[in-house]
């Protein structure tokens, strides 16, 4: 009987979901953590999450414990959420997970590991010395002189839709105040408020979609990653449509040589210059790329919490009010508007007032619990094989630290999906409070983004009351994406009487 071409396709598929399905269900060792007891043939778990994979993870935890395995398509998972392990994995053992996935997405977002954040382990602790160094040389006092700056021009606008009564949009405007930091720090540049929206000649809208682009393509949830036969189909779709990551290239590019013709390397007039100079004429692509992950993780990650922010004060009305009469009593014990060159829309509230006000502190820490801005960080995988406690990971195994699972484990907090600042109060919950992750490849820009946050926060409860528009709720549903962001919404502001 001739065997035609349909039944050889047909026996290459029977046979590699049988090796599939018998790869997948072997154990590594007797000491493997927990996890699902039958993995599927090719999708492995992928069916047990969901297209908020955030939620489909801590679902699991809270069948499996703090850490379990699971086959994520081809890829052998432990997923994390148990604060001890966290630190045993992403602290103790760092080195032995520095290094990222070697997925597609992460391969094209970081021009096949050479940027800061998906660099291989070599070039990774380059470019971090590179940055570290340049954060150091910027004095913290610059940066807050630079966020009061942002923050005064936001409060502006936001007291020009007040007395108009006009809508106001959270989004692209928070996005401005957080771009405008980091371009301000990084770049000496920065965008207008109101019109002539242009940052080094390009319109804000375009910069704004390649970034959320670039946000959207790395989240969790690309087959292409997960499903190794599928990649042939993603690498070509990504070769022939292009990203919009080489347009943000080529306008780092052009603010390179911006830098280049006027560079003066004994006065740097910004961390990028500070990056050339260290850089010393080498290495063109790693200090574009490294501008570009500075770009994308200064404007996208904050504004998100911010916008939460105004979300929640606009749900919880009393909360709002009381965060209000902190504020007030902080003012009165400081004597009133002493700050130099205040003007009406000016910030009444400074960076220095953050420790004696509890109350907006817990409201902005709760925030960032029940909405992490990386609800499940960046992977890691295992170098080599290791014992972490009782449990067994081979080489090559994926790691992710599930920021979401832990931040509502109900073993840490009480009522873990309820909005309780009051939990913050008079207690920082530290060992399971891990917004921004831990370890030596967690959040550079930490101290910016408490400054920036609790700055523009502050300055707009002191300022305005926060209502919705229709009167009711605000929708908190949230959009997943490597950070979690609210459906797109606008707000009403009522100027409060100073």
């Amino acid at each position: 009987m001739t065997i035609t071409l349909v039944n050889v396709i047909l026996y290459i598929i029977l046979f590699y979901c049988i090796y599939s399905f018998a790869k997948k269900n072997k154990a590594f060792s007797t000491n493997d953590p927990p996890g699902p007891k039958i993995e599927l043939p090719i999708i492995g778990s992928l069916h047990l999450l969901s297209s908020k994979p955030h939620l489909g993870f801590t679902k699991l935890a809270q069948k499996f414990g703090g850490i379990y395995k699971l086959w994520v398509g081809d890829h052998y998972t432990i997923v994390v959420s148990d604060p001890h392990y966290i630190r045993e994995i992403w602290l103790k053992n760092n080195d032995n997970f520095i290094n990222r996935p070697k997925s597609p997405t992460f391969t094209v977002l970081s021009g096949n590991f050479t940027n800061l954040v998906c660099a291989s382990e070599k070039i990774w602790r380059h470019r971090r010395d590179l940055v570290a160094g340049a954060f150091t040389k910027t004095k913290l006092k610059t940066t807050q002189t630079i966020v009061a700056k942002q923050c005064q021009r936001i409060m502006k606008q936001m007291m020009l839709s007040a007395e108009k009564k006009t809508l106001f949009n959270p989004k692209m405007n928070f996005k401005k105040y957080s771009m405008n930091i980091i371009s301000s720090m990084v770049f000496s540049r920065e965008i207008a408020y109101d019109d002539g929206e242009v940052l080094f000649g390009k319109d804000f809208g375009n910069i704004l979609k390649q970034i959320e682009y670039v946000f959207g393509l790395g989240k969790a949830g690309n087959p292409g990653d997960a499903i190794s036969l599928l990649q042939p189909f993603f690498y070509y779709q990504m070769k022939v449509m292009g990203t919009e990551l080489d347009k943000l290239l080529e306008f780092m590019k052009e603010i390179y040589d911006d830098h280049i013709l006027n560079l003066d390397p004994e006065n740097p007039k910004d961390l990028f210059d500070h990056i050339i100079i260290d850089a010393d004429g080498k290495d063109l692509n790693g200090i574009l790329r490294v501008g570009v992950d500075l770009l994308l993780g200064g404007t996208d990650t904050s504004s998100n919490t911010i916008e939460w922010f105004t979300l929640m004060m606009a749900n919880y009305p009393e909360v709002q009010d009381k965060a209000y009469q902190e504020l007030q009593y902080r003012i009165g014990q400081r004597g009133g508007e002493t700050i130099e060159d205040q003007e009406n829309c000016g910030n009444r509230i400074l960076v220095s007032d953050r420790l004696e006000t509890p109350y907006v502190n817990a409201i902005i820490k709760e925030i960032m619990r029940l909405h992490p801005i990386g609800p499940l960080g960046i992977p890691r995988m295992a170098k080599e094989d290791i014992m972490i406690g009782e449990y067994f990971i081979p080489a090559g195994t994926h790691m992710i630290q599930n920021i979401h699972g832990l931040h509502h484990d109900p073993s840490h907090y009480d009522q873990p999906e309820s909005f309780i600042p009051e939990r913050f109060v008079h207690d920082n919950h530290t060992s399971h409070y891990l917004p921004f992750s831990i370890g030596a490849r967690n959040c550079l820009g930490m101290q910016v983004a408490e400054m920036e946050i609790y700055t523009i926060c502050a300055n707009i409860l002191i300022n305005f009351k926060i209502k919705s528009v229709d009167g009711k709720q605000i929708d908190d549903t949230e959009l997943f994406g490597l950070a979690v962001h609210p459906i797109d919404y606008n707000i009403l502001l009522e100027k409060r009487s100073i």
